[in-house]
């Protein structure tokens, strides 16, 4: 692998998306998100559905998806595996949201699937030669970090082992934890207890409601939405400390609503951010400059604001 991948999920703007009139335009899109990113280095691989099952007729026309096939298959990595009967859920899940199939730490990549052909096979087609183990931290929203240093959800529900934060330790990171409403006993009586529980209780992550912006490498600051601050203030405010991190609180319940924190960080640290979280767009530009912050139009399957899915960082993956 010559240069970084940004793994996007395609499925979500195949052509079949009302928000756009014609297949051209989503084209354009692709062509756009491709070129933004080759300005920084980095090559875009649209994950989409195996040919096989393009083909079957079990799932909606996917016209994109076909141009690209014809035009620049180069551009596309296939997604293996199957959609036969229970493991169709499975199998969307992962096309949908690739940041919790896998999570790369520069010298090894984590799957969250004990099974771990599908991906290895995947990493295979991309000539990436790196050792792939399973551990629970390959579902990569339980996560966010920045250079040496993972930040893990305290879900519990299928939480993060211990031999897992042990192993990152021994890798050298340091490892924190933090809380998760995934059970309102934690904090029953808080006013915005019910609401985050409902935000955080369908898988327990992190990367919505927290994520890390670096301006350099001493200033960094630990932006987070309001109602996960207001119920988890010491935690929040203890981990900024021990980071060496400002707090930023994201106020605006629209931005909180359209998953505004989900955004991605690219290894240059400039951030692709919804173009519609509007108060969070205005602050990533103030502390980093236009140059570094980028807000693109999503498709319609991409603006998750009742879905209790993820944003851009969970419909993306990085390999370095």
């Amino acid at each position: 692998m010559k240069k970084p991948i940004l793994i996007w999920s395609g499925i979500n703007g195949a052509g079949n998306d009302t928000l756009y009139e014609d297949v051209g335009q989503c084209i354009e899109v692709w062509e756009g998100r491709r070129k933004l990113l080759e300005s920084k280095g980095i090559e875009l691989k649209l994950l989409v559905p195996r040919r096989s099952i393009r083909m079957s007729g079990d799932l909606p026309e996917l016209p994109v998806i076909e141009h690209f096939a014809e035009k620049s298959p180069d551009m596309l990595v296939s997604l293996p595996g199957s959609r036969r009967n229970h493991l169709a859920e499975i199998y969307d899940q992962q096309l949908n949201w690739p940041r919790d199939s896998f999570l790369d730490l520069k010298s090894q990549i984590f799957s969250s699937d004990s099974d771990t052909g599908d991906i290895n096979l995947m990493m295979t087609n991309l000539n990436v030669g790196k050792p792939l183990t399973y551990s629970t931290i390959g579902e990569g929203g339980l996560s966010i970090g920045f250079d040496h240093t993972l930040i893990l959800s305290a879900r519990e529900r299928y939480p993060v082992r211990e031999l897992d934060k042990e192993m990152l330790k021994n890798m050298g990171y340091r490892v924190f934890v933090m809380p998760v409403m995934d059970n309102l006993a934690i904090k029953p009586s808080h006013d915005d207890s019910h609401l985050l529980f409902r935000r955080m209780n369908g898988n327990g992550h992190l990367d919505t409601e927290l994520n890390i912006l670096e301006k350099n490498s001493r200033e960094r600051t630990l932006m987070v939405n309001l109602e996960y601050y207001n119920v988890f203030q010491s935690e929040v405010e203890v981990l900024a400390s021990q980071i060496g991190a400002d707090i930023h609180v994201i106020t605006k319940s629209m931005d909180i609503m359209g998953k505004a924190l989900n955004y991605i960080t690219l290894p240059d640290g400039s951030i692709i951010a919804s173009e519609k979280n509007e108060e969070t767009v205005r602050y990533l530009v103030d502390r980093l400059g236009k140059d570094r912050v980028h807000p693109i139009e999503l498709f319609r399957r991409e603006d998750n604001l009742d879905n209790g899915g993820g944003g851009l960082r969970c419909r993306t993956n990085l390999l370095y």
